[in-house]
């Protein structure tokens, strides 16, 4: 019944509309294009729960055809299915809603992928002209980010406080002399008094007035009667429990037909709420409130003809300043071209999804959006129009980065570093001519550092070292994908440059898929011949001291960094090698610390330290240089490998 209500309904709008000039019909096509293409999970429900639509957002959470859900209860979707506890609070809102209720409350969701999800969930009971409810109209917002930054990032956060939806207002009808003519059983929910009470004493609604907010009051009343205009306050209401609920009221004139004074029409809305998180957050009074996603529509040329309310909020340009206007006006002109691309692949019909562009804000300021583009077509399936749904993700952007990982992130973290360490070698105090050390410090719980070495015979040892792009999961993975290719690749057949092409070759796929990159430097030490050979993919230059000079060698070869081709050619090089020479292997994450002034550790600080130790073991050598970096600042993996020729 309630799919047929609303396809009939949508019959008769697109039969008025077809009369209408084609500027209507390009509105009426963009409301549609809205609501299928809405960033919220949006569906429809009969009276009983089941489920017969879904918005194209909700069809993305889950996996599987839209059909596995349509025609189930709402509480068996899998949206529901992770709960118990969440299925039962369900099934009681929708017969909440069922008989009229607007019901709204946070919850959990799973997404396809697994991942739980906070979302502001709402039921909203759609009646028909005899006031029986037909549909249900279920919303999910997903407010995951907000809850994770939320204890993060409160200085900066956004304020997202919502004030009461006007379904849960109490309405009233007061006649001039200030009798209750009517007054709406919602009362009850905001006052703690029932209707009848209000109707039998009209002073009740002056005694539940906070004493300290009295006057407020009786000075409104006096100036909505003496000047018979709309006006509206804040104040608050004591409950018979002692509660006290702050509200916002309103009220109106009401006049007959022949201009006779009625009385006024009021309105009490519940803002408790968004009063105390104000008093709380008394240093974010000056933010606005986060803006909705903008809704802009345009002709196939990209003039704007449509601004909605979070276009306004985003952008800072008020519709009049916009409308008629070319889109490009809302990016810099370095992605014009960009965004004009966009829209003829639009205007010959495609839809694009999450397009990511840098915009401009009115005030010149640099804003990242997501941006979804969908043609607007005609009955004839001409696109007359774009639809475009933009949503402001740079604080999302910034953020990432400062997120408080939570503690099942954390102990998931924790178990893949012992992973990731489990892959590093066991490092020997010496090898077959020589001496040696090495060290792994991840910045994170787990990083794309590696390093690694391999005896070959009795006198010639390779040694790597390896920086995995990140800090994640995926970079500490794709180490140790790296970690398996060079084990199946090094032999003394292959010189250093042939390992670097071999194993770019091998892991050009999975980088360009995860869009990583790996930097490493090998090196070939042959005790027999006192030489030294190596080669580079673009990662920065190790350095060898010479013990009997007292001077640094800066080991310089040329390669790309992995994962930007999938054929490169590797310079490689050789050197000679002395007794107590000092070669050094390490990634950035050591010369780009930076202590409390901003000043890196270096690699000139880092030569010093080898110099003033080069006589002593290689452990004591990395001791004095870790004990030295404790002064500054890591903000990435330190790792590095020291070699001393016996």
């Amino acid at each position: 019944m309630g799919r047929k209500i609303l396809d009939d309904f949508l019959k008769r709008i697109g039969s008025k509309y077809r009369h209408k000039d084609e500027a209507s019909q390009q509105s009426f096509a963009l409301l549609q294009v809205v609501f299928d293409e809405a960033f919220q999970l949006m569906g429809l429900l009969k009276p009983d729960g089941t489920l017969i639509k879904i918005n194209k957002t909700a069809h993305r959470s889950i996996s599987g055809h839209e059909s596995e859900v349509i025609g189930k209860p709402f509480w068996e979707t899998p949206w529901w299915a992770h709960s118990s506890i969440e299925q039962e609070r369900l099934r009681k809102a929708v017969g909440d809603a069922a008989r009229g209720e607007f019901v709204r409350f946070e919850t959990t969701h799973m997404t396809s992928d697994g991942q739980m999800i906070y979302v502001d969930f709402s039921l909203k009971p759609v009646k028909d002209h005899k006031g029986n409810v037909v549909l249900l109209v279920p919303e999910g917002r997903d407010i995951s980010e907000r809850r994770r930054a939320e204890q993060a990032l409160r200085e900066s956060a956004v304020k997202y406080r919502i004030v009461a939806d006007n379904t849960y207002n109490w309405e009233f009808w007061l006649a001039p002399d200030g009798r209750f003519l009517y007054t709406s059983p919602s009362c009850f929910r905001i006052s703690g008094h029932r209707a009848e009470e209000f109707i039998a004493d009209a002073g009740l609604l002056i005694r539940i007035i906070h004493p300290d907010d009295r006057q407020i009051w009786l000075d409104h009343r006096h100036d909505v009667t003496k000047i018979k205009a709309l006006s509206d306050v804040e104040l608050r209401m004591v409950r018979p429990d002692g509660d006290t609920r702050w509200v916002h009221h309103i009220c109106l004139p009401v006049y007959a037909d022949n201009e006779e004074y009625l009385g006024v029409r009021g309105s009490f809305s519940d803002i408790t709420n968004r009063r105390l998180a104000e008093e709380k957050n008394e240093r974010l009074a000056g933010i606005v409130e986060a803006s909705d996603d903008a809704v802009i529509g345009k002709t196939v040329d990209g003039i704007i003809t449509s601004w909605n309310k979070g276009a306004a909020k985003i952008f800072g340009y008020a519709e009049s300043e916009v409308r008629g206007q070319p889109v490009t006006m809302l990016v810099p002109p370095e992605n014009a071209a960009q965004l004009l691309r966009v829209h003829d692949r639009v205007r010959q019909g495609e839809h694009i999804e999450h397009f990511e562009i840098v915009s401009r804000r009115k005030d010149g300021t640099l804003i990242n959006m997501s941006v979804t583009y969908s043609p607007v077509r005609d009955s004839l399936g001409k696109v007359i129009a774009v639809s475009t749904i933009a949503r402001d993700i740079t604080d999302q952007k910034k953020s990432a980065a400062a997120m408080v990982e939570n503690a099942m992130i954390n102990r998931e973290l924790d178990i893949a570093k012992q992973i990731q360490q489990s892959f590093l070698p066991a490092c020997p105090s010496s090898l077959p001519g020589m001496l040696m050390t090495c060290c792994c410090i991840p910045a994170a719980q787990v990083g794309g550092d590696y390093y690694d070495f391999f005896v070959l015979d009795d006198s010639i040892v390779d040694a790597v070292i390896a920086d995995v792009t990140g800090h994640s999961v995926g970079s500490s993975l794709l180490m140790s994908v790296t970690r398996s290719v060079l084990h199946a690749k090094v032999n003394l057949s292959r010189s250093p440059r042939d390992l670097l092409a071999a194993v770019n070759e091998l892991l050009y796929d999975d980088l360009s898929r995860t869009e990583l990159l790996i930097s490493m430097f090998y090196v070939r030490i042959d005790n027999q011949r006192s030489t030294l050979a190596y080669a580079n993919a673009g990662h920065n230059h190790p350095f060898l001291y010479r013990h009997r000079q007292r001077e640094f060698l800066e080991l310089d070869a040329d390669g790309l960094v992995m994962g930007v081709r999938k054929t490169v050619i590797f310079d490689e090089k050789e050197t000679v090698l002395e007794p107590g020479d000092i070669l050094a292997l390490y990634t950035d994450g050591i010369i780009e610390a930076e202590n409390a002034q901003g000043d890196p550790f270096g690699t000139d600080r880092l030569r010093r330290v080898i110099e003033t130790h080069c006589d002593l073991h290689p452990k004591e050598i990395m001791g004095a240089l870790l004990q030295e970096l404790k002064l500054f600042r890591r903000t990435d993996d330190v790792t590095m490998i020291v070699f001393k020729i016996a």
